[in-house]
């Protein structure tokens, strides 16, 4: 019976260090996700660049994966050169396609950026002659990149939330 009330306390004291571990382990993960909106900007700006310099030079898709690659995930990029880049003889280039979705970003206190933690995405935006253009990114093998576009009237109800709860980037 000693031996028994002896083993609480000291049970409970190896599940206490263990969490302690695992909620320090957890934090420090969650503090390497953040990003700035100037570092932000400058993943958008590159990006957004690097496509219409695919698109002007006419690359093949070869070319543009490896031009792209460190812009954009795997998915957008995938859509992109979907999208963009001719798979045949018979398909021309869209740089029309692309232009819808490409804004041209004022990069200065109109350009606006917020941090979903949740889901690990930060939302670039702008409002340009009524619409709102969004750009999203996330990371990627530890690298920030272009992860999706929206075009909009109006600003996205998620962007809304997580202006109201200050997760805007400075």
């Amino acid at each position: 019976m000693c031996m028994e009330r002896k083993a609480i306390p000291l049970l409970a004291g190896i599940l206490l260090l263990i969490f302690v571990f695992a909620f320090v382990s957890f934090s420090e993960a969650q503090e390497g996700t953040t990003i700035n909106r100037d570092e932000a900007l400058k993943v958008v700006k590159s990006g957004i660049a690097a496509e219409k310099e695919v698109v002007k030079k006419k690359l093949d898709v070869a070319n543009a994966e490896k031009a792209l690659s460190p812009h954009l995930t795997s998915t957008s990029l995938q859509a992109f050169l979907d999208d963009n880049i001719p798979q045949s003889d018979s398909k021309s280039y869209s740089r029309d396609n692309l232009m819808n979705y490409t804004p041209d970003f004022s990069y200065d206190n109109k350009t606006k950026a917020v941090y979903d933690k949740e889901h690990g995405l930060v939302y670039v935006y702008e409002q340009i002659k009524g619409k709102y253009y969004v750009i999203m990114l996330m990371k990627e093998r530890d690298m920030w990149k272009i992860t999706g576009y929206n075009v909009n009237t109006k600003l996205l109800p998620e962007i809304e939330r997580l202006q109201e709860y200050g997760a805007v980037l400075k």
